[in-house]
C-alpha cells in the first residue's frame, strides 16, 4: 500500500507545476516532497504542532472524544500558566488552556518587600489586595499617626508594643499592628472561587514611616502548587471514569510536554 501511495505521488508530480509537500502519520518527522519531474524525496522536517486553544476545563476533557478517534493517547499536562493537553503519542496536536493570575494575587507578588508610605499602604490593602485582608487588620494600620512615627527614635519595629510609649499611646485604642498578616486571594482567574491563605510578615520603619508586606518564605510557591493540585481534581471529576491511582489518573500529570 504504502509503493501505491509513493507511485500516486510521483504521478501528482508529474503534472505540478512546482513541489508538493505531503505528510503521513508513518513518517511523523519527515516530509514527502514530490517534484515535477516524477521524483520523490523524504526530508527531515518535524511538523509544527497543530494547536487549538479553549478557555475551559470541560472544553479540554471534550477533545478526548477526538483522541479516542487516532491514537487515543491523551495527556493532560498541568504547569504554571498552561494546562496542555496532547491528544496523541507525538505530542504535536495540542489543546491548550491559559492560566491567567488574579490581580489581587499578582499585586502581592509585586509589592513583596516593596516601601510604602502610610497613604500608599492603606491603597494597596484597600484597592490592589481588594477583599483579601482582614479588615479589623486595616483599621489598626489606618489609625496609625504618621506625624506620631516621624517622632520616635528606634530601628525597623514590627507591634504597636515596640513602637515606644509615644506612639503607643496614641495607637493604643486601635490595638496592636501584627506581626503577621494573611491574605485570602484566588491564585487563578480560571477558578476564582477557591481562595488560598498566604501568611505575610508586616514590618514598619517609624524612622522612616514606611510599610511593607513581605510573603513568608514558600507561601507564594505552596499556593500555587495548591490551586494547581484542585485543576487536577476538576480534571479527575470531569475525565468518564477517572478515580486516584487508575490508569486515567496516571494521564494526568504536572508540567510541560517541552
Amino acid at each position: 500500500m504504502l509503493q501505491q501511495a509513493l507511485e500516486y505521488l510521483a504521478n501528482l508530480g508529474h503534472t505540478a507545476a512546482s513541489p508538493n509537500i505531503h505528510f503521513f502519520s508513518q513518517f511523523p518527522d519527515q516530509a514527502v516532497i514530490t517534484r515535477p519531474n516524477g521524483t520523490v524525496e523524504f526530508r527531515e522536517c518535524p511538523r509544527p504542532h497543530l494547536a487549538h486553544k479553549v478557555d475551559l476545563i470541560r472544553d479540554l476533557v471534550a477533545l478526548i472524544s477526538l483522541s479516542e478517534e487516532t491514537s487515543g493517547d491523551w495527556r493532560f499536562w498541568i504547569g504554571e500558566r498552561a494546562i496542555i493537553m496532547t491528544l496523541d503519542e507525538t505530542l504535536r496536536e495540542r489543546a491548550t488552556m491559559a492560566l491567567d493570575f488574579t490581580e489581587q494575587f499578582e499585586s502581592l507578588c509585586r509589592c513583596a518587600g516593596k516601601l510604602y508610605d502610610h497613604a500608599g499602604f492603606i491603597r494597596l490593602l484597600t484597592v490592589d489586595l481588594h477583599g483579601t485582608v482582614d479588615a479589623a487588620a486595616v483599621s489598626v494600620l489606618r489609625n496609625v499617626k504618621v506625624s506620631v512615627l516621624n517622632e520616635t527614635e528606634g530601628d525597623v519595629q514590627k507591634t504597636a508594643n515596640s513602637l515606644g510609649k509615644r506612639v503607643a499611646s496614641r495607637i493604643s485604642g486601635a490595638g496592636d499592628i501584627p506581626e503577621i498578616m494573611t491574605v485570602e486571594t484566588p491564585v487563578y482567574d480560571q477558578d476564582a472561587t477557591s481562595t488560598f491563605t498566604i501568611r505575610c510578615a508586616l514590618l514598619v520603619d517609624p524612622m522612616a514611616a514606611t510599610f511593607q508586606i513581605r510573603p513568608l518564605p514558600g507561601e507564594i510557591r505552596l499556593a500555587k502548587e495548591q490551586a494547581r493540585f484542585l485543576f487536577r481534581e476538576q480534571l479527575r471529576n470531569q475525565i468518564p471514569g477517572c478515580e486516584p491511582e487508575n490508569d486515567l489518573d496516571q494521564r494526568i500529570l504536572f508540567g510541560s510536554p517541552e
